[in-house]
């Protein structure tokens, strides 16, 4: 138990706190550990020849990284209850029905789909993207309450920022902000 809380647990423990978008590129076998670790990150592009499972409870283990919390969140509870506890390894196509995925392409044009979504992201105000992944984050576990309290405090820093500032400017005059 010590080991994992202070050893590979410190991986989803980082990536939770990471506040710049996180995209994984799967381009074959995702399975146990490597399932785990795609489900830590934001986004996931997958190439058709993709595979996904949770495999633990095959070879007597448990996802002791944390796959079970994070497999959850993506695919939602009754999904992954399904894949951990029957180890079951799922295509690409069908991660994708199953939401595992953000997008399946041809093995040739994943390098090309994680640079066009990676682009995509980095031309957003740097801080409103981290800032809304830090309240989506942060908001998962709390009551309506306390997410509104994150909402407005992210809110009123954003509001007062260069970046909005622009934004609102670019609209207001019809064109790309910059």
């Amino acid at each position: 138990r010590a080991r994992y809380l202070r050893g590979i647990q410190r991986i989803p423990r980082r990536l939770l706190r990471f506040d710049k978008p996180v995209i994984a590129a799967v381009n074959g076998a995702a399975i146990g550990a490597g399932l785990d670790l795609a489900c830590m990150a934001d986004f996931r592009v997958a190439s058709e020849r993709a595979k996904f499972g949770s495999t633990f409870v095959k070879v007597g283990l448990v996802p002791g990284d944390g796959g079970a919390y994070f497999l959850s969140r993506t695919i939602g509870y009754p999904r992954a209850l399904d894949m951990v506890l029957t180890a079951r390894i799922v295509g690409a196509e069908e991660a994708s029905t199953l939401a595992l995925v953000h997008e399946v392409v041809p093995a040739s044009d994943l390098t090309d789909a994680v640079r066009r979504r990676a682009e995509h992201l980095c031309g957003l105000p740097p801080l409103a993207l981290r800032l809304t992944k830090s309240a989506a984050v942060r908001s998962w576990d709390l009551g309506a309450d306390q997410a509104l309290l994150v909402a407005a405090t992210y809110q009123g820093i954003s509001q007062n920022t260069e970046d909005h500032d622009e934004a609102v400017a670019a609209f207001l005059e019809k064109r790309e902000p910059t």
